[in-house]
């Protein structure tokens, strides 16, 4: 070769080295590729045996496996499968021993930590395997020392043998610990509770007056008589805790016991009406009207209606006049109470007006006591729950046809207590039997 040609060939080579990627196959004298592992691969290049060790060399130092695949741009699961060739690897060359110094020089390598694989072999050969086992053996097991290792055994690798959830290990550590005594959070107060709640006390006693609040007891206890400086809602706390706040307004009363009755001795002397609320998909919320014979607590009419005004709530009344005396006819009903509440619909005139032409006495239930009307109460509780409750329907007339249904099973198959468990229509059978004889 000519002297002219040499150089053209060292320069050519000099020009491939410098350049970027002219050197991508080649290998450093430490097997390496140039940049192995640096960072992602570029166009054209591939994974080669040498860049792969360098990865693997990397995660069994201990770098963050979620580092190196961001940096590197490779999936977790690719990077474990290198880590575990390369375990299986270094176990296949220390035991074959054909290369000695390559066996010291990754041990070397691999000396600064505690690998997982060391650890669960250690456990597998070591621990007990039969069992069963709970959080005190645990615990025991996971602070001894492995004899092959010269390491703790873990509360992980124990719970993975053993398969023990380590929820229930923490669980039982927490437990077994006392838990520390409740004590107040803060600076500690320039006054006691219990010597805030006797000058609490001695305001409240002082005083002439009843039904004063936590604000009151904070301007006379702790304000200008005695000059105690605390937080409102301290005193607060303290009252509301040994039931010194006034659940009243106004001075309280003897609540009503209700020691009366509403059942009646015999048909057609008190009857109930009430109104509930239902919801339609197609004709949306409607009006279901009842009246109830409080003797036997049977329905004696029943209305579903869009609209929910006083000649609503008249149609159940009109429908059990009709199955009970035949006729709506003027003064068809004297000597019957129909009891109600306060709603619109019974107050309205024309309602009030019909009543007194059928003869029937109106009977209001006391306000805010809606137990005094509790028959009718009850009957819609049990429709609610029979017929509303869990139920879709789509118009008025569907719900109507099931109201309907049930009133005919409920007269016929509901079992009352009070009744000594008949049916509606078995007391009225019953009651009617002695009469006719």
């Amino acid at each position: 070769m000519s002297k002219e040609a040499h150089e053209m060939k060292t320069t050519v080579e000099e020009k491939q080295g410098s350049a970027p990627g002219a050197a991508q196959g080649a290998r450093r004298a430490t097997g390496a590729a140039p940049g192995a592992a640096d960072g992602p691969l570029g166009p054209g290049q591939r994974w080669s045996r040498s860049r792969k060790r360098a990865v693997a060399l990397r995660l069994l130092r201990g770098e963050s496996v979620d580092a190196v695949s961001r940096e590197l741009g490779v999936p977790i699961f690719r990077l474990e499968g290198w880590r575990e060739a390369a375990l299986a690897g270094i176990d296949a060359a220390l035991t074959s021993r054909k290369d000695a110094h390559a066996s010291a020089e990754l041990d070397a390598a691999l000396k600064p930590r505690w690998r997982a694989h060391d650890g669960e072999r250690a456990v597998a050969r070591e621990v007990p395997s039969q069992g069963p086992f709970g959080p005190p053996e645990v615990e025991a097991m996971s602070a001894a020392t492995s004899p092959s290792t010269g390491r703790r055994y873990g509360v992980k690798r124990v719970c993975d043998a053993w398969d023990v959830p380590r929820s229930s290990f923490y669980h039982h550590q927490r437990a077994a610990k006392p838990a520390p005594a409740p004590r107040r959070r803060g600076p500690k107060p320039a006054i006691s509770d219990d010597a805030l709640l006797a000058a609490i006390r001695a305001d409240l006693a002082r005083s002439p007056l009843t039904g004063e609040g936590h604000r009151k007891a904070l301007a006379g206890a702790c304000g200008s008589k005695d000059g105690i400086r605390v937080a409102r809602k301290r005193v607060l706390r303290l009252m509301r805790e040994h039931g010194l706040l006034s659940p009243y307004r106004h001075r309280p009363v003897e609540p009503n016991a209700h020691e009366g009755t509403l059942t009646t001795d015999a048909p057609n002397v008190l009857w109930g009406t009430d109104g509930a609320r239902a919801f339609t998909l197609d004709d949306g919320w409607v009006w279901i009207f009842s009246a109830i014979e409080h003797w036997n607590g049977e329905c004696v009419g029943i209305h579903v209606a869009k609209k929910g005004d006083r000649f609503a709530a008249l149609e159940p009344i009109a429908q059990g006049l009709t199955r009970r005396y035949g006729a709506v006819t003027a003064e068809v009903a004297r000597g019957l109470a129909l009891r109600m509440d306060h709603g619109t619909q019974y107050l309205a005139d024309d309602f009030q007006h019909q009543l007194r032409y059928w003869g029937i006495t109106p009977s209001f239930a006391f306000v805010q006591q809606p137990q005094t009307n509790g028959v009718a109460e009850r009957f819609n509780r049990t429709l609610k729950e029979q017929v509303l409750h869990g139920r879709t329907y789509r118009t008025l007339e569907e719900l109507r046809a099931a109201v309907t249904d049930f009133v005919h099973t409920y007269n016929h198959h509901w079992r009352l207590e009070k009744l000594g468990f008949l049916t509606p229509i078995e007391a009225r059978q019953q009651y009617a039997l002695p009469v006719a004889a």
